[in-house]
């Protein structure tokens, strides 16, 4: 009997299934099925990708022939299943190699609206700005500066960014972050691609470019009607107007704590992603119009300056009439903190930022303090400010010499031959990247803004007004989608008729940074500059022109004299042996190296 009962335990046994096999085949058997779904959407061309960077055009030839890229313009719909409810934004243009070029310097802006120079744009931008210091300080090194600011988007965006920033092979990422926390897309009080809380925002970000994940969307999404009626809606208003969801954040509230650790928390991954790359980061801390902005949404005056925004404010504006800078600029700061509409960072953001920077070996970049010192009373108002956030060029000015002050005090850059005086910065200040139809495109993106909600309580319709003047029409052109290129030309011809030969200048530098590979613009710049007597610019333009067309001799003479002229008599001596063995007989480079002795 025993040994009839073992061998009937024994026949049972074999004939049990091998339990963590038969475990592993249902574990695997949904991954396979999910994974044979995802290959065959692919394979039928379901979804899409949107990549941070795309192939260029440069003169109608595609860049997988001529190996350029830009930032994605269409990269905000990687945030929204249905592109048509996307804000209408986008990264501007900035053209780079795929292959990072040797002997360059490669530098990649990131943030938001103001990172990314709204309303000038480009070339008003931190990085516009910054390029054009860089070019004084460094006309014979190769800088690039790319950036992937765009309005709306706030550490999310950042945190999507970060690998494919990396990718392009950076020397160093420069971030002006913060304002767009609790408004910009994702943010805890936005109404735009906000997906329940923060770990939903990482579960989205990490499943979004999945088939199966974009069907699921689709399916359970509004209708198209809907969407098309929530579109119409909207028509004409601006992005503050239609972004606000939680309108009244309260300081210390759970909402406004919930946008403190979002910003803390992406921002953390941002630095340690770079760091673990030994990519070093410039980080600035923010800023924004404390005096002249009164606060959007406030508790009662009558619950007094701990909880009024309100109070603070009226408070600041007596003690400033009382020549009392430091009180009135304390009380600012409180009213900015305590405004229950945050379309502007509140001071904690700054101690994160500082903290961050610490933590991780980044660089903080002392924006609020260059911004400070170059404001009345230390009050930062309407001289650098247009709105409630967005710099004046002259702040966009000051912000990128904060930036440039600290680059040249790391290891990533020599020391300037030249300390930032008072008298060179007024010298740098003459040179910014901008001209009048840029700064009356401004005016007109301002007052636009300005003329709806939140400040003003009901949209005011506007509408473009008569040009005054010859600027004011190509602004207006422009601002009705006028050919920007074109303009530019347009305004270079006009101010050589008018013998404005530096802004001519300025016109023709910009238009070679837009158009890069084009080496007759980069040699018109260099001849206006060295005739407006900017003679680091006409140096930085001339080499770009020679680099770009190497035997015209035309180009090596021009680059000959303004070497001269600075005082680099043996770089010019140089350049024109060169034209000698190209053309033996120059007459001009025989004479030339006479003078030089």
């Amino acid at each position: 009997m025993q040994k009839c009962a073992t061998e009937s335990h024994t026949l049972s046994d074999q004939t049990q299934p091998n339990r963590p096999i038969f475990y592993l085949v249902l574990f695997l058997i949904p991954i396979l099925l999910l994974g044979a779904i995802e290959g065959g959407l692919r394979a039928f061309g379901y979804g899409k990708t949107i990549p941070l960077f795309v192939d260029a055009q440069v003169d109608n030839t595609t860049a997988k022939k001529t190996g350029f890229l830009v930032p994605n313009p269409r990269i905000i719909e990687r945030y929204f299943h249905d592109p048509i409810l996307a804000p209408k934004v986008a990264p501007d243009t900035f053209l780079f190699t795929q292959d990072k070029p040797q002997n360059t310097l490669r530098f990649v802006v990131m943030g938001g609206s103001s990172a990314a120079g709204f309303p000038y744009g480009r070339f008003g931008s931190p990085t516009g700005m910054l390029k054009q210091q860089l070019k004084y300080f460094y006309p014979n090194k190769n800088i690039e500066l790319i950036s992937v600011a765009m309005a709306s988007i706030n550490s999310y965006a950042l945190r999507d960014f970060v690998e494919e920033v990396a990718k392009i092979n950076p020397d160093a990422v420069i971030i002006y972050a913060g304002h767009n926390e609790y408004l910009g897309v994702m943010g805890v009080g936005s109404n735009f691609a906000s997906y329940g809380g923060h770990w939903a925002n990482l579960a989205f970000l990490a499943l979004r470019d999945f088939r199966l994940f974009q069907l699921m969307q689709n399916l359970v999404s509004s209708s198209p009607e809907k969407q098309t009626k929530l579109d119409e809606k909207n028509i004409g208003r601006t992005v503050m107007a239609t972004v606000a969801k939680e309108k009244n954040i309260p300081l210390d509230s759970p909402l406004y704590k919930e946008g403190l650790a979002q910003f803390e928390s992406n921002m953390r991954v941002v630095l340690g992603r770079l760091n673990a790359k030994n990519i070093p980061v410039f980080i600035g801390d923010l800023v924004s119009n404390e005096q002249h902005q009164n606060p959007f949404e406030s508790v009662a005056e009558s619950q007094g300056v701990e909880l009024s925004a309100f109070a603070n404010f009226k408070l600041a504006q007596d003690f400033f009439k009382q020549s009392n800078y430091a009180k009135a600029r304390e009380h600012f700061i409180r009213a900015r903190d305590l405004d229950l509409l945050r379309f502007r960072a509140p001071s904690a953001f700054n101690q994160i930022i500082e903290k961050l920077a610490e933590e991780s070996g980044a660089i903080k970049v002392n924006v609020d303090a260059r911004l400070r010192a170059d404001s009345e009373y230390g009050i930062i108002g309407q001289q650098h400010m247009l709105e409630h956030l967005h710099p004046t060029a002259r702040g966009y000015f000051v912000i990128a010499l904060a930036y440039l002050q600290a680059m040249q005090q790391s290891d990533l850059l020599e020391s300037p031959d030249q300390q930032l005086s008072d008298t060179l910065i007024e010298e740098l200040w003459q040179q910014i990247p901008l001209n009048d139809v840029d700064h009356s495109f401004a005016a007109f993106k301002v007052a636009q803004l300005t003329s709806d909600y939140p400040f003003k309580r009901s949209q005011v319709p506007y509408s473009l007004p008569e040009p005054t003047n010859q600027y004011e029409l190509l602004a207006l052109e422009r601002m009705s989608g006028g050919e920007w290129i074109e303009q530019q030309q347009t305004l270079l011809n006009v101010y050589q008729r008018n013998e404005r030969t530096l802004d001519a200048a300025i016109v023709a530098g910009v238009l070679f940074d837009a158009l890069k590979t084009n080496h007759q613009v980069a040699n018109i710049a260099s001849l206006l500059f060295t005739r407006a007597d900017h003679l680091r610019l006409a140096h930085y333009y001339a080499r770009q022109a020679i680099t770009l067309d190497e035997d015209n001799i035309s180009y090596r003479l021009s680059y000959a004299e303004i070497l001269f002229k600075r005082g680099l008599k043996e770089q010019s001596r140089a350049q024109l042996e060169y034209v000698l063995q190209l053309d033996p007989d120059n007459v001009n480079a025989r004479r030339y190296l006479s003078l030089i002795g």
